[in-house]
């Protein structure tokens, strides 16, 4: 039998160019920095917008995609980013719903036929980002009913600065998931270029 010769250093050598290359798609800012914590050799992966920090042994015994997948599914919940797209629809006021209107004191020349009304909402999560082509690809997420969403994932491209919207949505100038919604799936803004679907 021959014994087959595993190269530790040659194995953290890949993983930390996978976890870079990990870092610039990834949708937050990660800083890394490779550290002897509590007696076990690993890496600390920052995350710059809180300066929250977590450790991760080196583990020989998983291929180095799999190391860094599992930091990914780690972090994921966590940190990034998520935006809440409005659907919404004109609705035909009924004639109840006029004379509800004209019984609260707005009058018979002011009222509409239509009102604008939501149809829907989704929960997206930001999965990675391309930067210098403006391209984000995204995951739908169960709201909080449980509803059942696609496995899949989709790409969609930015039509503005895709580092002015996330150095935004960082800093909280959204204010909310919605109103970063609507700046990022607003028809002007961005375009869905197609759907991911996952190998099987």
């Amino acid at each position: 039998m021959i014994a087959e010769n595993f190269n530790g250093d040659k194995w953290k050598q890949t993983t930390m160019k996978k976890l870079l290359s990990f870092c610039e798609k990834c949708p937050c800012v990660l800083a890394t920095r490779t550290a002897t914590h509590q007696g076990q050799d690993g890496v600390f992966v920052i995350h710059k917008n809180t300066g929250t920090e977590y450790f991760f042994p080196w583990d020989y015994t998983k291929d180095p995609q799999v190391f860094i997948h599992d930091i990914k599914e780690y972090i994921k919940p966590r940190h990034y980013p998520l935006l809440i797209e409005t659907e919404y629809e004109d609705h035909q006021l009924t004639p109840q719903e006029l004379a509800t209107m004209v019984e609260s004191g707005k009058s018979i020349t002011e009222l509409p036929k239509y009102e604008r009304r939501v149809k829907s909402k989704k929960l997206w999560r930001i999965d990675k980002v391309i930067l210098w082509k403006d391209i984000v690809i995204m995951e739908q997420v169960p709201m909080k009913d449980g509803e059942v969403v696609s496995t899949s994932q989709f790409r969609f491209k930015y039509n503005k600065n895709l580092v002015i919207f996330l150095k935004k949505y960082r800093s909280g100038e959204y204010g909310s998931l919605e109103a970063a919604g609507n700046e990022f799936f607003n028809e002007n803004n961005s375009m869905l270029i197609n759907e991911i679907i996952p190998k099987s």
